[in-house]
């Protein structure tokens, strides 16, 4: 492996990173300032205080990658240097200058190739060795005719010395095909044809198609070292390459940055199978990447206060399957979230993200706010909560939990995860009838309000006492709870389909031998806590009562749960018992 481990230590906001064992990908996520773009940087120039264990050339991409349009002049790459892309990407510096050519300042200037400057240098590169490859064949053409006597054997050379390029095009980026390089009056034209099926000069590709050619450019450049080497029987010497590339997103939509990572892994996967190392390292914020990385590849990078034992760099899972988890329990932008070192509060639905948000807006200012899953994903959470949240809370990572009182998971488990005081959120809102009937003045208008005959905050309370008693509620209430419990999470220790049947079985029929004495007894407490109206509205499903006052008034419950707290957040009066629990979690979180 080309880099074994490094360190780092006292460079820029880097106080102290240390990584052993690398993989021959790195993906290396975290927050804004942590030092993400300073690490590539100051491993390429290995200045400071850093110290490497291995070797091979370091190819350096930097964040702030420019594309160039300019004209490229027939006699460039005649008269042009012959520098090879690879060795490009290995200076701190560029320029490029040719005897009686104009090009632009900014390429015969010297420009710094680093993370604070714009780098012109890779897409000008492109374009100028895409013009050259067509006279390195014609030179190495020559001197194989000369070597051979003029004659040269049937498929010595070969037939399209762009056929790396063309392949690279097809696989990458799909309803794209590369043309042709040709000379036009006194310019060079590299054209393609896009999606449309309208011909298109380099220039033209968006900038997300010229990127991703740039970055991986490297490896085209490779193939086409070697076509020509071995015409005249020889090969390109193998090179152990270190890649190193800040924001490889930067012009990439999500299915660019799948195709780029899945032609690293493979490219890492062919220079094995030829005896060459290639490793990539890699700094990103993708949600994309980061979703894609294997427990292997994924490390995060976090600020020096955040460590818990110095080190700013850690994997967020050395397993598999816990990481499976994780991605289920937080979700492809949560489980992205976790760089950002910022603490995640997770609650069970979109919508109770949304009233939290209304009734304290200050919230977003301290915690990263995420739904799990809402229904059918509780179970999966607290089954699963032991074996990788605890995990990553040891690793310094802050990630909170309420869960609401009605599913059936009383806590708190742990410092890390809480319960709602009252069935669901909902049933805060219900606490006050005048923002409900506010929020539906706003949201139904007055005089459809009037028609339903609710023409004051008493009618609301009048009709959340009728609701209170309607055993349709009381039943919807135990139907949800036991619903939730027999919900259950079976892991991925299986590979055939009758070990999955066999697994599920036994733990649903325990789970049914448990649920038959829980539904009596649930009936039961139920029905003991609701005979006052506090208790009622603490134990029934508050979703379920909203959801019959939305109903009445042709309004979705969901709405109106959201304009009532928008209403209680205007009228001064968010619930107490709301406002302790975050108070609670947020004091938590200074502990931590």
């Amino acid at each position: 492996m080309p880099i074994n481990s490094f360190q780092i230590s006292d460079v820029g906001p880097i106080k102290y990173v240390k990584c052993e064992k690398l993989p021959p990908v790195v993906i290396i996520s975290g927050a804004n300032g942590v030092g993400k773009s300073t690490l590539l940087e100051t491993l390429k120039k290995r200045r400071g205080n850093v110290s490497i264990d291995g070797s091979g050339k370091f190819l350096y991409v930097p964040p702030y990658r420019a594309p160039t349009a300019f004209l490229l002049h027939r006699s460039l790459p005649f008269i042009g240097p012959r520098t090879r892309f690879v060795d490009m990407l290995t200076l701190d510096s560029f320029s490029f200058s040719a005897p009686g050519i104009s090009l632009p300042y900014y390429i015969t200037s010297g420009a710094e190739r680093s993370r604070l400057m714009p780098d012109f240098a890779p897409h000008f590169e492109v374009k100028y060795k895409l013009a050259q490859f067509q006279q390195e064949f014609e030179h190495t053409l020559a001197e194989v005719f000369h070597k051979l006597g003029g004659k040269i054997p049937e498929g010595l050379m070969p037939k399209d010395i762009y056929r790396p390029f063309r392949d690279f095009v097809k696989r990458l980026l799909p309803g794209i095909e590369f043309n042709d390089v040709i000379i036009e009056g006194e310019t060079y034209k590299l054209y393609f044809k896009n999606r449309m099926g309208v011909q298109v000069e380099f220039d033209q590709l968006s900038s997300g198609e010229k990127d991703i050619i740039t970055l991986l450019f490297p490896f085209i450049e490779k193939e086409v070292e070697n076509e020509l080497a071995k015409t005249k029987g020889g090969e390109i010497p193998h090179e152990d390459l270190v890649i190193l590339i800040d924001t490889p997103e930067a012009y990439l939509h999500p299915t660019l940055q799948r195709n780029l990572l899945d032609y690293i892994r493979s490219s890492v996967e062919e220079g094995g199978n030829r005896g060459e190392k290639l490793q990539f390292i890699i700094t990103t914020h993708s949600t994309t990447i980061i979703n894609e990385a294997t427990p292997e590849e994924l490390f995060v990078m976090r600020f020096p206060d955040e460590s818990v034992d110095g080190n700013q760099i850690t994997k967020i899972a050395t397993e598999k399957e816990k990481l499976h988890l994780i991605r289920d329990i937080l979700g492809d932008i949560g489980f992205a979230s976790l760089a950002t070192g910022k603490p995640l509060l997770l609650l069970e639905g979109k919508n109770d993200v949304e009233i939290l948000k209304l009734l304290k807006p200050e919230i977003e200012e301290k915690f990263t706010l995420l739904p799990f899953g809402g229904k059918g994903k509780t179970l999966t959470f607290t089954e699963a909560y032991e074996k990788v949240i605890s995990e990553l809370a040891s690793r310094g990572f802050k990630i909170f939990a309420v869960l609401d009182k009605d599913s059936g998971v009383t806590g708190p488990k742990s410092s890390f995860c809480y319960n709602w005081p009252k069935a669901c959120i909902e049933n805060f809102l219900l606490l006050d009838s005048e923002a409900i009937y506010e929020a539906l003045r706003v949201t139904s208008g007055d005089v459809k309000l009037q028609d339903k005959g609710i023409k004051s905050k008493e009618d609301i309370n009048a009709l959340i006492n009728e609701l209170i008693k309607d055993p349709e509620i009381i039943n919807e209430t135990i139907k949800k709870r036991i619903q939730e419990r027999l919900e259950f999470y079976v892991g991925d220790k299986w590979e055939k389909l009758e070990e999955l049947r066999k697994i599920a079985f036994e733990i649903l029929d325990k789970k049914i031998s448990r649920i038959k004495e829980q539904y009596e007894k649930l009936n039961e407490e139920i029905k003991q806590t609701i005979v006052d109206k506090e208790g009622a509205l603490t134990e029934l499903d508050g979703k379920a009562i909203l959801g019959r006052i939305a109903s009445k008034s042709d309004v979705e419950r969901d709405i109106l749960a959201r304009a009532t707290a928008d209403k209680l957040k205007n009228l001064n009066r968010v619930p107490e018992q709301v406002i302790d629990l975050i108070v609670q979690i947020e004091e938590a979180c200074q502990i931590v």
